[in-house]
């Protein structure tokens, strides 16, 4: 494993445990097992680690979840495909999507600017696939017609909180996605 990777792990790794604002660069320098020039040199500030770190997380996400898309039948059963590769990556990725919660990058950075607007960019395709398998679901009638995009939100809204359970609370996987999966069925089923 090379410089670069080491450093990004080790942010990652103290992104998720102690989160952004907690985490000197000498932290993850010396975790990294370089010197701290190395970073700046590298990456020119710990806010670019942040990007890079939120980076990789929200695009496996949104890989598994685009990935989960070709296995649905209909609209709602694409949902359902959705919502699973996100418990599968909750389940998964523990540590990775810890960073997300922890960390603010939509706070601490300016995602409206290059490079950081490719958090937003992720964020936005992955509100997209749900959005489309809304529409979708209401074209082929597996799912009520008066579900739009803010449906879209509710249900992005319940798997984070989702994830805060799982992460801080410690609720079971399995559990929190049947429940889901039985909310959004209630909620959407045509």
């Amino acid at each position: 494993m090379g410089k670069i990777s080491k450093i990004v792990e080790a942010a990652e790794h103290l992104f998720a445990e102690q989160g952004y604002e907690h985490t000197p660069v000498s932290e993850i320098a010396k975790r990294a097992g370089v010197a701290g020039g190395t970073i700046i040199y590298h990456f020119k500030n710990k806010e670019n680690l942040l990007f890079i770190v939120t980076w990789r997380v929200l695009y496996s996400l949104y890989k598994q979840s685009l990935s989960a898309c070709e296995a649905g039948t209909n609209g709602l059963r694409t949902v359902e495909c959705l919502m699973d590769a996100f418990f599968d990556f909750l389940r998964d990725h523990r540590g990775e999507y810890r960073v997300l919660l922890r960390n603010t990058a939509f706070d601490t950075l300016d995602v409206d600017a290059f490079p950081n607007a490719d958090l937003r960019l992720l964020h936005d395709r992955h509100m997209q696939l749900i959005e489309d398998a809304l529409r979708r679901g209401a074209e082929d009638g597996s799912i009520k017609p008066d579900c739009g995009d803010d449906a879209a939100h509710i249900l992005f809204a319940m798997l984070m909180g989702s994830a805060r359970l799982h992460i801080y609370h410690g609720y079971d996987v399995e559990s929190l996605r049947n429940e889901a999966r039985a909310f959004a069925s209630a909620r959407l089923s045509a």
